[in-house]
């Protein structure tokens, strides 16, 4: 299962890298998905949410978020910049546990090789990025992290539950009560423990999707009118307010790809 989609341009080389940046007080989404996400800071101080962990990330430290779990960062500082790295979980094979965090110079040295691969974008990059991807994985899984599972991983579930409900059904009209029938929980108790993990209540994150959805739909050329409604909006007009407040800017504002 998979709730923030990843695509691949080539579906020969799963990885997915870029560089990433978060402002001290920016709203932030809580995601999963079922690949590993590892993140390397070069600037700032950051909380990084894993599940019903908090992990203090500053220049220099590699965090990994393991799959499956529900995730978010926060800058601590004014800003914070980092790296992220999100190889799909077929190169973790044979790998069943991660740690949380690493300052190894060993671990970070292959992470850098990885970037300055990216960067150079040289002959068989691909195939050698690929190939530090699973020394960087046998490494991190040689370090011993106290991370375990407690109480609260019930609530996570449900939560998880929630958002892979609502994925399936972005473009169905979702109530509350379907969704807690679907999971077996009451509204109540949903409404309450969804906050508790993400910040922020069910509809507001389900908006959130819903224009994640539709960006994605019009870079890749489709109309603002087909993307709204098939990403569960059926009024324009709160499609576009809902964006503008969510997303900082208008669809019709939104750069089609040069690739559609």
């Amino acid at each position: 299962m998979s709730y923030e989609l990843h695509r691949y341009e080539d579906e020969n080389f799963k990885i997915i890298f870029h560089l990433d940046e978060r402002k001290k007080g920016e709203a932030f989404i809580t995601n999963w998905h079922e690949h590993p996400e590892l993140l390397y800071f070069i600037s700032g101080n950051a909380s990084v949410h894993s599940d019903d962990n908090v992990i203090k990330a500053s220049r220099g430290d590699l965090v990994i978020i393991s799959p499956g779990r529900l995730h978010e960062v926060r800058s601590d500082t004014d800003e914070c910049v980092y790296y992220c790295l999100i190889p799909n979980i077929e190169h973790m094979s044979g790998i069943s546990s991660l740690p949380t965090k690493s300052n190894s110079s060993e671990i970070v040295d292959i992470y850098k090789k990885i970037i300055l691969e990216f960067e150079k974008k040289e002959s068989s990059y691909k195939q050698v990025v690929i190939g530090y991807v699973k020394v960087l994985f046998a490494l991190l899984s040689r370090v011993k992290d106290a991370d375990s599972d407690t109480e609260s991983a019930e609530k996570f579930h449900i939560v998880k539950q929630s958002i892979n409900y609502m994925y399936e059904h972005l473009s169905d009209d979702i109530t509350l009560d379907a969704m807690c029938g679907e999971i077996g929980v009451s509204k109540y108790y949903f409404s309450h423990i969804f906050r508790e993990i993400t910040g922020q209540s069910a509809i507001p994150y389900l908006n959130y999707l819903r224009c994640q959805n539709a960006k994605k739909m019009i870079e890749d050329g489709v109309g603002i009118s087909e993307s709204a409604f098939s990403s569960g909006f059926h009024n324009l007009s709160y499609f576009s307010r809902t964006y503008k407040k969510l997303m900082g800017m208008l669809p019709s504002e939104i750069k089609v790809s040069s690739k559609s």
